[in-house]
């Protein structure tokens, strides 16, 4: 699926943003760190690097491995340092380009396709591990997830890190005062750098987390985020206060948190 006429309005809009967003990122020309997959020193109150810590225990060497909307390829560069034969798609041909570049100048074999989660070309049961993030609040949910099992190997482990909200605290934010309060936080959150917020994103709620639940055998869920990234920016001191509290409040977090991972095999 490459034709851009096959595509959504949605996917359409997806495409646009992030053919800009391009543009941004070659400027930047970040340099990709493996401090996440290196430092023994963990940052165990930080979702992305509890994330990799699950990916590198898992061994990849010789895995199949699939990573959902790569966009500039850093996760998939990652995780084949570790070893894995890794294979990523994205919906921006513009975003593969910033991709193909970076994996060759980190001498890094990455099979980069451009496709939508809704629509894999990917044959059934390829893959050893899914690593899915910031992806899922951007797509359809059923089909992109009825795509990631027909993909998966049976009892392939999924790893997914996604923005969320609980229902209760979605009316909130979409209420009156919380429409009020957003344009003046994200700036404060945010400051100078990229917000990334694109215009048919939706973060995942309690409902979508369950059907995801449902589709794993053996699921794990950690909740992350319950003020950083919604009131106040990633301060380490903050995260790990957040992090704490969050541990306290035990299976009560999925109300509270603002980010899960959740982890399983997949249920064929």
């Amino acid at each position: 699926m490459n034709d851009y006429d096959e595509f959504t309005e949605r996917q359409r809009r997806e495409i646009a943003y992030h053919s800009q967003r391009a543009a941004t990122v070659r400027k930047v020309r970040r340099v990709v760190s493996y401090e996440v997959l290196e430092n023994p020193r963990r940052r165990w109150w930080n979702h992305y690097w509890a994330a990799y810590s699950l990916v590198v225990d898992l061994k990849m060497d010789g895995k199949s491995v699939l990573v959902p909307g790569c966009g500039e390829g850093l996760d998939a560069i990652r995780i084949n340092k570790l070893g894995a034969e890794v294979y990523a798609f994205d919906i921006s041909p513009d975003m593969l380009r910033v991709a193909e570049k970076r994996a060759a100048e980190e001498k890094t074999t990455v099979g980069f396709r451009q496709m939508a989660c809704e629509h894999l070309s990917y044959a059934s049961n390829t893959f050893d591990l899914i690593f899915v993030h910031d992806i899922l609040h951007h797509c359809e949910l059923t089909r992109s997830l009825s795509e990631f099992i027909r993909v998966a190997k049976p009892g392939a482990f999924l790893v997914i890190d996604e923005l969320y909200t609980h229902r209760i605290l979605q009316r909130i934010r979409e209420s009156r005062f919380g429409c009020w309060l957003q344009p003046k936080v994200v700036p404060y959150i945010y400051g100078n750098s990229d917000a990334y917020i694109t215009q048919d994103e939706r973060k995942l709620n309690d409902a979508d987390l369950s059907a995801i639940q449902k589709t794993l055998t053996r699921g794990r869920c950690t909740y992350f985020n319950m003020v950083v990234g919604r009131f106040v920016p990633s301060w380490d001191a903050v995260a790990k206060l957040d992090r704490v509290l969050l541990r306290l409040l035990g299976p009560t977090g999925y109300v509270f948190g603002g980010r899960f991972i959740l982890t399983g095999c997949v249920r064929k």
